[in-house]
């Protein structure tokens, strides 16, 4: 038997016990003594091969035991490594599948023409922004640039399209109010019809935050 089968071996176990945990498991001690400290140190050590230590920055320091030779460090690195970007990859995937329900369902509530590419470039960039609110500091300068990047068309092209966009949802809204229209879509314009572009972003950003938080709020 090869080194790389017995890791890919060791590799499997790691990831079958992973899956076998229980998931946020939290363990708190309290150690009143440095023999205290060393003797549940020596345990970790003896049962795990390694832990982690978190520093006030919130970063994790994974120490790992090399009292039993450089295989089993070797093992225990790949093991923690693979555990850690597992865990990252999943939590990632699931941030974004639940943003893009949040921006679909406040979305959804007016009667935009889902058929134009403003409407693709205007969810990118509410999602982009919801990961990091720095990007509507201002918009022009920055959030236009990262989502003409995704659909490869220019900043100016990209706001373009956004803006029409509005101005479309804002003459289907000018016709419903017209000609009494009952429909089960909120109004996104005011009676004068003015949706300027990085308002109307913001405005939609802001009902997106409020959403989630009153979303986490519930789940709690």
């Amino acid at each position: 038997m090869t080194n790389q089968t017995v890791i890919a071996a060791d590799l499997q176990s790691a990831y079958e016990y992973h899956l076998r945990r229980p998931q946020q498991e939290v363990g708190v001690y309290l150690i009143s003594s440095n023999r205290e400290l060393l003797n549940h140190v020596e345990k970790l050590m003896n049962s795990h091969g390694a832990f982690g230590v978190m520093d006030s920055y919130g970063r994790v320091h994974y120490v790992l035991d090399a009292r039993k030779g450089m295989p089993f460090v070797e093992n225990k690195f790949y093991e923690t490594v693979s555990t850690l970007l597992e865990d990252h990859s999943g939590e990632q995937v699931n941030y974004q599948l639940e943003t893009q329900k949040l921006v679909n369902r406040v979305l959804n509530r007016y009667d935009f023409n889902q058929n134009l590419r403003g409407y693709r470039v205007l969810s990118t960039m509410l999602e982009m922004s919801l990961k990091d609110y720095s990007l509507l500091n201002p918009i022009s300068k920055r959030l236009y640039r990262k989502v003409a990047e995704v659909f490869r068309v220019t900043p100016t092209q990209a706001e373009r399209n956004v803006r029409y966009l509005f101005q479309n949802l804002s003459q289907r809204e000018e016709a419903a109010r017209k000609n009494g229209t009952v429909t089960n879509r909120a109004y996104l314009s005011p009676p004068d019809g003015r949706l300027p572009v990085a308002e109307t972003v913001v405005r939609l950003w802001d009902i997106c935050r409020l959403e989630e938080n009153n979303d986490m709020t519930g789940a709690r």
